[in-house]
């Protein structure tokens, strides 16, 4: 009964001298107060992004801001280990993603504490949409399968389709939408359209009549003494 009672003694001595951070185990030697600065540090560590394009793809820079010598990371994806020896006034920057998402897992580069895991940061790149720049694309700019980040898995001719089938039923859409305006016609209104549709029979009848009227006119003169 004694040994029991000394083995579980021993064993919750033993629990006690390690510190569970994570994946590791740490020696009492790695105090929490350390643990709990690296992790602000790890905190203040911000990522930016930006891109170019080359050959119609996407590709993606990350600049890892903020870096310290008491911390490195490792990328999920590559596997790479990159440490303030790579940093440039405390930033890193890498190039070259693509369409990938990861993450940057961070540990601890101080001797007491080296390898504890302290925390992740991750990236999700969006995918570049291949047909944004061609004629189909710059004409519709609308249509969500144009947007610039979406990913687009038909054929130029299947999307083609699709942008033809939207354009239809944007227009059914506006014809619905137009406003049914209801127009009297007024006497005024009816009598130029009258005009315009007969005004050539219109003029023969006002010449013919000034023509009558100068030849009576004439001929009455003519016997008038």
């Amino acid at each position: 009964m004694k040994k029991n009672i000394i083995f579980i003694i021993m064993v919750f001595c033993l629990f006690f001298s390690f510190i569970n951070e994570g994946e590791t185990l740490t020696f009492g030697g790695c105090e929490y107060s350390k643990i709990a600065r690296l992790k602000s540090l790890v905190s203040n560590v911000n990522l930016s992004y930006d891109y170019y394009l080359s050959n119609n793809e996407a590709y993606f820079n990350v600049t890892v801001s903020n870096m310290t010598p008491d911390i490195y990371f490792i990328d999920s994806q590559t596997g790479t280990v990159y440490t303030y020896a790579s940093a440039v006034d405390g930033e890193i920057v890498i190039n070259g993603y693509k369409n990938s998402s990861g993450s940057y897992k961070f540990y601890s580069g101080i001797n007491e504490c080296y390898g504890i895991k302290l925390g992740s940061k991750y990236y999700n790149f969006p995918v570049y949409n291949y047909y944004y720049d061609t004629p189909i694309c710059k004409e519709n700019r609308d249509f969500s399968l144009c947007q610039k980040w979406v990913k687009v898995t038909y054929s130029y001719s299947e999307l083609k389709k699709k942008v033809n089938e939207f354009n239809t039923k944007k227009g059914m859409l506006e014809e619905t939408k137009r406003p049914n305006i209801e127009y009297k016609q007024t006497y005024l209104d009816f009598i130029i359209k009258v005009y315009i549709k007969y005004y050539y029979f219109i003029l023969l009848g006002i010449i013919f009549i000034c023509v009558s009227i100068m030849y009576i006119s004439k001929k009455k003169n003519k016997f008038d003494f």
